[in-house]
């Protein structure tokens, strides 16, 4: 089923493409629609099903080294709390959401430049079920999906203020997220394109390998 929905989505789209005819075309509103189509935070959702859509196809596979972070986590949890750390967790699990949906707010003014557009953004991440859901139960969603919205808003940052260690603090993120679930290395090979648009050839090559070398420095331990 899911198959066919695509197929027809896709050709629907193809098809209202085909017949509209577009205005004129102000580039930097292209730009700024790419960034906003990559790294829009309901994408967030659509990669942990993607995930899971791509491993049951047998695309990529699903290693132990996936869910290294959230093992360690749980772990720690159970160290300091003994056994009491189911209760522990549900509230780490909450608390660290919770700052998450705060992020998402800043990504939101980022975005939109709008307040009431923002916090819009924050309140259906709060009531949407499968946040709901996450932080009630003992999976790596929750952490994937936080990590991943951390990742988005450094790496947004950067791209208004170019400042190399925005870019560093987003590459170590994106890092934890991969360790956390494996397959957002697809999410990667948006990000060359993005750095080619906002600031040229030279730049975005320099800036790949700069995020490219701290994501894996920091995902070998």
């Amino acid at each position: 089923y899911l198959n066919c929905s695509s197929v027809a989505i896709f050709f629907l789209l193809g098809v209202f493409s085909f017949f509209h005819k577009p205005g004129s075309t102000n580039f930097s509103g292209v730009k700024r629609g790419i960034l906003i189509a990559i790294f829009n935070p309901l994408q967030i959702p659509f990669w942990i099903v993607w995930g899971v859509y791509v491993m049951q196809n047998g695309w990529i596979k699903s290693t132990s080294a996936s869910i290294a972070l959230f093992s360690l986590v749980c772990a720690f949890i159970k160290i300091i709390f003994g056994i009491h750390w189911p209760t522990a967790l549900v509230i780490f699990q909450i608390t660290f959401s919770s700052l998450g949906g705060v992020v998402l707010f800043q990504i939101g003014k980022i975005l939109f430049k709008n307040d009431m557009v923002a916090l819009l953004a924050s309140i259906l991440y709060a009531i949407m079920p499968l946040t709901i859901y996450y932080v009630s139960s003992f999976s790596q969603e929750w952490l994937f999906q936080t990590l991943l919205i951390f990742t988005v808003y450094y790496l947004l940052k950067f791209n208004k203020e170019q400042k190399l260690t925005l870019l560093v603090i987003a590459a170590f993120l994106f890092s934890l997220t991969y360790l956390t679930k494996s397959h957002i290395l697809l999410f990667s090979l948006f990000l060359p394109v993005t750095f080619l648009i906002q600031f040229g050839f030279t730049k975005s090559i320099k800036y790949s390998i700069v995020f490219a070398v701290i994501s894996v420095i920091a995902g070998l331990p």
